[in-house]
């Protein structure tokens, strides 16, 4: 489970680092919501881990 939360962590940082994330478009908006909405969920299951 561990391995599995790093990944995401890893997976997030990727997006965040993106072009289409630092656009002020929809497609960016769109972007930093899930990346807010997955940050959220992997705290969720580190808390419970």
């Amino acid at each position: 489970m561990l391995q599995v939360v790093k990944q995401l962590k890893a997976m997030i940082n990727e997006l965040k680092n993106s072009e289409d994330a630092s656009k002020d478009n929809e497609r960016g908006k769109k972007i930093r919501k899930t990346i807010s909405i997955l940050e959220s969920t992997i705290d969720e299951l580190e808390y419970h881990v």
